[in-house]
């Protein structure tokens, strides 16, 4: 495993972005939600710009299941059809964020939470509970991810 390095003070930026909501979904329903909204961006044959960006939020836990609170930022070549259709956001910005890219197996993606956590307490900062992943490659074998912490100000 290489070694992961988080930077400080980094900042994400979007521009032209809509925004796709899913709150108190269950952890296993949340890919075909996923995959149901890509296919209709799709089918409306919208031009997407670069990965799509997903912000993990709050789990929570009721009746022996998981649930989970996801956005979806999506940047757009040409947004002006879509505003109407969806929440849209000019620019959207996360000001303070923790900063790390993985590269290896998909199986060792379990780390990053746990690096995360360790360098915050070090570090003595706090984070909030949200994350937002950007996945720029990915196989059965290998996956090139950022991950951007939000910190609590």
């Amino acid at each position: 495993m290489n070694k992961l390095d988080i930077c400080e003070n980094k900042k994400l930026v979007l521009s032209n972005v809509i925004i796709q909501s899913f709150t108190k979904i269950k952890v296993e329903d949340l890919q075909n939600c996923i995959d149901t909204f890509v296919n209709d961006l799709l089918a409306m044959k919208v031009k997407i710009k670069g990965p799509i960006i997903t912000r993990y939020g709050e789990i929570s836990f009721l009746d022996n299941n998981v649930y989970i609170c996801v956005d979806l930022f999506i940047q757009l070549e040409n947004h002006d059809e879509y505003t109407q259709k969806f929440m849209y956001k000019e620019r959207f910005v996360c000001e303070e964020c923790l900063y790390l890219r993985f590269e290896g197996n998909p199986k060792e993606l379990e780390i990053i939470d746990k690096k995360f956590d360790v360098y915050c307490y070090e570090n003595s900062l706090i984070s909030k509970q949200s994350q937002f992943v950007v996945v720029l490659e990915e196989s059965e074998t290998y996956i090139k991810v950022d991950y951007f912490r939000e910190l609590a100000l």
